[in-house]
């Protein structure tokens, strides 16, 4: 965790100087005097720079870190002995940035670009519009955070984390997110996710990734509230061979081949648990296995900011199956 932390905190650190017509005028790292550390100097490795920003959040307080990756619940975050602001990875981008409008530096407004929903895409089976569709909302999250744009008030910014796309499979017409996906199909969902991973996350820097894509909600997941059932206490009981034939396929299409760099788990509990720790996940076939395709490719995987107050017995273990992969 501490080494995903450092990795976006890093991020931060080599932003432009925010525009003073901004209000997130504090959301960047190593900032004078703070410039001067180690883990700031871009002339050291990746790894020599995360290593001495970990060595120095234990030696200022090895049993409070605070949490430094946030979504939901802003402004609590930063480490100001350090020079550290908070990191928002909590952007929904399903159609587009959903963030403020920006003042450009003539006076003008700016504002991020509203797409048809994912459902219109699956409909056209146009792989080079579903990438498109990524490329255009990559463009705009990077330059919405550059220029101090804010999700929504008061959060105070917004970070390049995009929770998107949504590859759950369209299964019951009463679910009301159906207009986020592109489709019932494994297949068309696999390539829309992928095309839109590709179109996000790589820009015209292969150095850095342009924006981080979240793929969600691993898996089966399509209920919100219904017949007294909310997304947080049900267990939705799903075959093996259903979760190998039909859920899992878009989620492995969409890291394998498009290198999607993190997943969000579902809100439901399944067989019955959350099915990010459920060891159907680590036993099924290298064809259909998300998580062994995630470890070798270093992605993260992220428990929902909405995971189910009744958690199993043996959280330590979820957690660890659960755990972040990525150090890039």
């Amino acid at each position: 965790m501490l080494s995903l932390l450092a990795v976006c905190v890093l991020q931060v650190c080599v932003a432009q100087t925010m525009p003073k017509t901004s209000t997130t005028l504090n959301s960047r790292s190593c900032q004078p005097p703070y410039d001067k550390l180690p883990f700031c100097d871009t002339t050291l490795s990746l790894d020599e720079r995360v290593d001495d920003l970990i060595e120095r959040l234990w030696q200022i307080n090895a049993t409070n870190i605070p949490y430094h990756l946030t979504a939901r619940n802003m402004g609590k975050n930063a480490l100001p002995a350090l020079g550290l602001q908070e990191y928002d990875w909590g952007l929904n981008c399903i159609h587009g940035v959903q963030s403020s409008c920006i003042l450009d530096t003539d006076g003008s407004t700016k504002c991020p670009t509203s797409f048809m929903n994912p459902v219109n895409y699956g409909n056209s089976w146009n792989k080079s519009l579903s990438f498109a569709l990524g490329a255009v909302i990559g463009v705009e999250t990077r330059a919405l955070w550059i220029a101090g744009a804010v999700e929504q008030s008061p959060r105070n910014h917004i970070g390049l984390d995009t929770w998107s796309p949504n590859i759950n499979i369209a299964r019951d017409p009463r679910w009301g997110r159906n207009q986020e996906v592109p489709s019932e199909d494994p297949l068309l969902n696999g390539d829309f996710g992928s095309q839109y991973t590709q179109g996000l996350q790589e820009g015209k820097d292969p150095s850095y990734l342009q924006a981080v894509v979240t793929l969600k909600h691993w898996d089966a997941y399509s209920l919100e509230n219904s017949g007294g059932f909310t997304r947080h206490n049900f267990n939705a009981v799903v075959s093996n061979y259903s979760l190998s034939h039909t859920y899992f396929p878009a989620f492995r299409q969409s890291v394998v081949e498009g290198g999607a760099t993190g997943v969000m788990c579902e809100y439901v509990f399944s067989h019955p648990l959350c099915i990010c720790i459920f060891p159907f996940c680590l036993m099924c076939s290298p064809q259909t296995n998300v998580l062994a395709a995630l470890t070798t490719l270093q992605a993260p995987i992220i428990l929902s900011m909405d995971f189910p107050r009744v958690l199993p017995p043996f959280l330590p273990m979820s957690f660890a199956m659960c755990g972040i992969f990525r150090d890039t």
